[in-house]
C-alpha cells in the first residue's frame, strides 16, 4: 500500500462544505492523495491536472460490483458478545462517528479518547473521502494511528462514504483488523453486532450498505433500509421481540434531525419486529454535529431518544437559525452550535465523542468535546417493568 503519511496529515480546510455525492467524494480523494503524499499541490491544481487520476479511481471502485454482503448465517460466531471489563470494573464504550479524516482534529479526539482507556471503542462509519484502502490505513492501522483501540474490542460500522468505494476496503480491509482482542481474537465479521450484559444489549445495525445504489441517482433516492440479513438475526438470533433487556441502538444514519435529511426506513423496520411503544436509546452519525433529541414516537418507527454524535472529525456547521417547525417536529432538546475555530472565513464547532460507562443496570453517558466534558445523562434499566428509564441529564443548556 502506498505510504501517504510521509508529509502530512489532511487539514480540516479539506473538508469544508464537503456533500454526500459520490463523484465530489471521489475528487477529494484523489485531490488530498496527490497532496498528500507529494505535499505541493493544491484542490485546483488537481482539477486542472489531475482529473485522469480521479476518473481512473472514480470507473474501478464506483462502478464495479459491491463487495458481497458480510453475515453471520453460515458461522458459529453469530455476532453476539458478552461485555467485559478489562479491568474488572465498570465497562467503558466509547462511541464516535465520521471521524475518519486523518486531520489533527481527528487525531486530537483519537488520543483523548484512548487516554481514558475504554474497554471498547465504536466506530459508526464514515471513512472519508470515499473508505479507500489508502485511507482505511491511514486511520485505522494498528500501531501506526490514532484509532483508539479497546482494550476488550473495537468494532466498525458502515457509512455511505465506506459505500463510494463498494465496500470492498471496509470488508476486505478493516474489519479484520476489528472485534474482539480478550478474552481470544474474535474478528469482526460484520457490519452488525451485539454486545451485551443481563440488563443491556447495545446493538450495531446496517444502515450504510444500502445507502449507496446506482452511481448518481443513489444521491436522490437513499432510503438508507436495513438489509434483511439484518433483520433476520435481529429476529432470529437476537430475538429482541422476546428479550427485554434494555436496548441501546447505533446506526450511522439518522433516525431524526432538525437539521438534514431524516431516514426513518430503518426505525419503520424496527418497529414492525419490537412494536411502536418499547423505548430504545439511539446514537447516530452521518449528521455533522453534536444533538440531542427527545421522545421520537413517528408513525410507523420505533419510540426512540435519539443522540447524534457525527462530529468526530469532521468540521462542524455553524447554524445561524434553527427552522422552528423542524426543531418541534424533531423535538431537538439540544445542540453545540459553539465556535471553536474558522476555517478561512467560516465559523466551525467543536469536535467529540461519547462514553458509555455500564455497570449492572445502570449506564451513564458522558459528551465530551476535544477539550472537556459537556453533558452528562444517566439511564436504569427497570428490572420490574421490564424497560429502560432516564434517571437525569445535566447541563445540557448551560454548555451548548
Amino acid at each position: 500500500m502506498p505510504n501517504s503519511r510521509i508529509t502530512t496529515e489532511r487539514q480540516a480546510k479539506d473538508y469544508k462544505n464537503l456533500g454526500h455525492s459520490v463523484l465530489g467524494n471521489h475528487i477529494k480523494t484523489e485531490a488530498t492523495k496527490t497532496k498528500i503524499r507529494i505535499g505541493q499541490y493544491t484542490f485546483p491544481d488537481f482539477l486542472n491536472s489531475a482529473w485522469i487520476s480521479w476518473a481512473y479511481h472514480y470507473l474501478k471502485s464506483r462502478f464495479g460490483p459491491q463487495h458481497r454482503f458480510n453475515t453471520y448465517h453460515h458461522s458459529t460466531d453469530k455476532g453476539i458478545y458478552t461485555l467485559q471489563s478489562h479491568a474488572g470494573a465498570d465497562i467503558k464504550v466509547a462511541l464516535l462517528s465520521d471521524w475518519a479524516t486523518d486531520t489533527k482534529e481527528s487525531h486530537n479526539i483519537g488520543t483523548k479518547i484512548a487516554a481514558l482507556t475504554p474497554d471498547y471503542s465504536i466506530h459508526l462509519g464514515d471513512t472519508y473521502f470515499v473508505g479507500t484502502p489508502e485511507e482505511i490505513e491511514n486511520n485505522f492501522k494498528p500501531g501506526d494511528s490514532t484509532w483508539p483501540y479497546g482494550t476488550v474490542g473495537s468494532f466498525a460500522m458502515i457509512g455511505n462514504h465506506e459505500m463510494y468505494s463498494n465496500g470492498k476496503p471496509y470488508f476486505d480491509k478493516l474489519l479484520p483488523v476489528m472485534g474482539l482482542f480478550k478474552p481470544e481474537r474474535v474478528i469482526q465479521k460484520a457490519a452488525y453486532f451485539c454486545l451485551e450484559n443481563d440488563y443491556w444489549r447495545i446493538i450495531g445495525i446496517d444502515t450504510g450498505f444500502n445507502s449507496v445504489g446506482t452511481p448518481i441517482l443513489e444521491y436522490f433516492f437513499s432510503k438508507a433500509d436495513l438489509p434483511q440479513a439484518v433483520v433476520k438475526w435481529l429476529k432470529d438470533d437476537l430475538k429482541i421481540n422476546e428479550d427485554k433487556r434494555g436496548i441501546i441502538f447505533l446506526s450511522h444514519h439518522q433516525y431524526a434531525s432538525a437539521f438534514d435529511t431524516e431516514y426513518p426506513a430503518a426505525a419503520n423496520q424496527l418497529s414492525k419486529i419490537i412494536g411502536t411503544d418499547r423505548k430504545v436509546l439511539w446514537f447516530w452519525g452521518h449528521e455533522h454535529r453534536f444533538s440531542i433529541y427527545g421522545k421520537q414516537s413517528r408513525p410507523g418507527g420505533v419510540t426512540a431518544y435519539g443522540r447524534c454524535i457525527g462530529h468526530g472529525g469532521m468540521p462542524v456547521e455553524i447554524i445561524d437559525k434553527v427552522c422552528p417547525k423542524c426543531a418541534t417536529k424533531s423535538n431537538l432538546v439540544a445542540f453545540d452550535n459553539r465556535v471553536a475555530s474558522h476555517i478561512g472565513n467560516s465559523e466551525v464547532g467543536h469536535n467529540g465523542y461519547a462514553i458509555l460507562n455500564i455497570w449492572n443496570e445502570n449506564v451513564v453517558i458522558e459528551y465530551h468535546d476535544e477539550k472537556k466534558l459537556l453533558v452528562t445523562e444517566r439511564w436504569r434499566y427497570d428490572k420490574d417493568k421490564k424497560q429502560m428509564a432516564s434517571v437525569s441529564i445535566e447541563n445540557p443548556g448551560k454548555e451548548l
